[in-house]
């Protein structure tokens, strides 16, 4: 499992890693995806990490606290709304998250709590939830699992940090097969320049299939186990995507996010042709 979502979801895994390693942790993470994106492994995965006392690479659940993790039997780590087919989350299995979150770790670093389809809080619950997260305890870290964010308030949303997953498997396969032909045998500023005066539903649509492209290069490498001279900046091209959709989606000026992304582009990946033989 762990492995697996090392190579399916790099970005989000290489974001938390950092988080753990130079110990920047964020008391509040939406893990934003649908049911089959591995965000329920990447939350076990983070809360692994978190308390791992063997320096072990992120991902890697063989130790002592991952293999109690993916067991539910670590004494640190609380899940809300386990049953999965329960319409709701009710306010009182908030309540008792809030109680236990406040309460010292027994044993690690870290107390996680995962809520699993966290769109299933009902308002009541979300507003106990938000006065926790406005005050949040120390060494707690709370991983909202949502398929569609809308359905969250937005101060709960605000006070979390995001991670996007990507769609798996076939979805993404077709998103990357949207690529258009111009991709890469064009300069970046004239390849990018084209969609200024597009629908933005469009321009967030061609994000879509290029977040979909480079990602599935940087697994082709990672895969191929000889590495890539270009993974670093397949990585951060990545982030950038993400960051210029964000930016779209907050209704940034799409003539400005475009030129923008044309520059990063161009500093990162030089020669376009780069990601056609990658």
């Amino acid at each position: 499992m762990s492995s697996s979502i090392v190579e399916k979801q790099p970005f989000p895994v290489r974001v938390l890693n950092t988080h753990v390693r130079k110990d920047r942790v964020a008391h509040t993470y939406l893990l934003t995806g649908k049911q089959d994106s591995g965000r329920e492994d990447l939350a076990l995965a983070f809360a692994s990490a978190l308390n791992d006392e063997e320096g072990l690479e992120f991902g890697d659940l063989s130790g002592r606290n991952g293999n109690r993790i993916t067991t539910n039997q670590y004494p640190d780590m609380l899940w809300v709304g386990e049953d999965a087919t329960a319409r709701s989350i009710k306010i009182s299995e908030v309540r008792k998250s809030v109680e236990w979150s406040h309460l010292r770790c027994y044993e690690g670093k870290w107390k996680i709590v995962i809520v699993r389809d966290a769109e299933r809080l009902t308002v009541e619950a979300q507003n106990a939830f938000l006065k926790t997260l406005e005050e949040p305890p120390a060494h707690t870290v709370f991983c909202l699992l949502v398929e569609n964010k809308e359905r969250l308030l937005e101060t709960i949303r605000s006070r979390s940090f995001e991670l996007r997953l990507q769609p798996l498997s076939d979805d993404l396969a077709e998103l990357a097969e949207r690529v258009p032909a111009e991709f890469g045998r064009k300069r970046w500023e004239d390849f990018f320049e084209a969609y200024n005066t597009e629908e933005r539903i469009e321009v967030k649509a061609l994000l879509d299939s290029l977040t979909a492209y480079l990602r599935a290069c940087l697994i082709r490498s990672a895969s191929s186990g000889e590495g890539s001279e270009f993974a670093w900046a397949w990585i951060r091209s990545l982030e950038v995507l993400l960051e210029s959709k964000q930016a779209l989606n907050e209704n940034a000026n799409q003539k400005l996010t475009l030129t923008r992304l044309a520059m990063l582009f161009k500093e990162l990946l030089p020669n376009p042709e780069m990601v056609r033989n990658g």
